[in-house]
């Protein structure tokens, strides 16, 4: 049996960790795809499940960049240790804090 082709706001709501007028607020910014049904609103289930995916993968680029910085500009640990013998143990977690 296929899942249903359309979810509501209550599931998205749930699969989102929010409420359901942040949903609501979500798809008024034209963030979340939608239909709409008479006064319904719908929410295409693989479009949603592809915005998702888009989402967390926009979250994932952001850790590994949090701040912009370029990857050939950062440092690592035995990088650190040859500037300053012990810098390098302390961002892999070994030194004193």
């Amino acid at each position: 049996m296929h899942p249903p082709a359309f979810i509501g706001i209550p599931e998205v709501a749930e699969r989102l960790g929010v409420t359901g007028g942040r949903v609501y607020q979500l798809i008024d910014d034209g963030r979340i795809p939608f239909v709409r049904e008479g006064r319904r609103i719908r929410v295409p289930r693989a479009s949603f499940d592809a915005w998702l995916r888009l989402q967390e993968l926009k979250a994932l680029e952001n850790l590994r960049d949090p701040v912009g910085i370029a990857r050939e500009n950062i440092l690592e640990p035995d990088e650190l240790d040859r500037l300053e013998p012990g810098v390098g143990d302390i961002a892999n977690g070994k030194g004193a804090r």
